[in-house]
């Protein structure tokens, strides 16, 4: 009896130290990863100083449908920020202004253009001054060899929605991200006001989150609710074609992935 008693004991040690072992290994998979049983949302906003409605509306429609949001605000949306975060978002929304140089699109960061800073990067041109009109200061933008060198195999399965202009005015900016893992982004095809690209991704999230429509369906409706650019006729796009099924998977009411 007292064998037996022992070898049960022991069976027991084994199964508490097993168990024990795969808990860990879940959370340093984990902490790797960045990813949680939940719906994760990076929020990447160098214009916030400019107008806080957004951000406040945006807040309160994604945490009200239990999404986690990380935030990156006016100067903390900085070269830094995009090069450093190694946490994997389902979802990457991009408020910043864009443009189309040499005939790629880069898109502004916070971050004031300081000459004497990210020099290596300049000269490889990963890294460019911009500014968003001729009176104002000079910030550094990035583009798609930026996003393939510092951000490369950072988007598995995410969506990227660039809110600024012409993200869609040429396609290597969508290539760099789809390249590295992205399932599907969405921009403008040409210039578009703050107020616009504000209501329409506003409506956008709406339908897609609260709605639970599948992404081109949102952005149809989208579309037809909100409409191009009064001034410049812009239109909201989305690649690849196949973006258009993915739709929100909910676990207990709770978002946990898009697929």
């Amino acid at each position: 009896m007292d064998v037996i008693k022992n070898i049960l004991a022991r069976y027991k040690y084994v199964a508490t130290v097993l168990l024990f072992l795969i808990a860990v290994s879940i959370v340093d998979v984990q902490q790797k990863t960045g990813k949680e049983n939940r719906l994760n949302l990076l929020y990447y906003d160098p214009l916030y100083a400019d107008d806080t409605r957004f951000s406040i509306t945006v807040k309160d429609l994604l945490e009200a449908q239990r999404i986690k949001v990380d935030y990156f605000l006016g100067s903390e949306a900085s070269v830094e920020a995009l090069r450093k975060t190694t946490k994997e978002y389902d979802v990457w929304l991009l408020r910043v202004h864009s443009t189309v140089h040499n005939n790629r699109v880069w898109f502004f960061t916070g971050e004031e253009y300081d000459e004497s800073k990210y020099i290596l990067e300049q000269i490889t041109d990963d890294v460019h001054r911009a500014r968003p009109s001729l009176s104002s200061r000079y910030y550094f933008a990035v583009g798609s060899d930026f996003v393939h060198q510092f951000m490369n195999d950072r988007f598995s399965n995410a969506v990227i929605i660039v809110m600024g202009c012409d993200g869609f005015n040429g396609d290597d900016l969508a290539q760099a991200f789809l390249e590295n893992g992205a399932v599907a982004y969405m921009s403008w095809d040409g210039p578009v006001s703050l107020t616009h690209t504000d209501n329409a991704v506003i409506y956008l999230l709406e339908t897609f989150v609260n709605e639970k429509r599948s992404l081109g369906k949102a952005l149809a409706a989208t579309m037809e609710a909100i409409g191009p650019d009064p001034n410049y006729s812009s239109r909201l796009v989305l690649a690849p074609e196949t973006a258009s099924e993915l739709r929100i998977t909910y676990k207990d009411e709770r978002p946990v992935r898009i697929d």
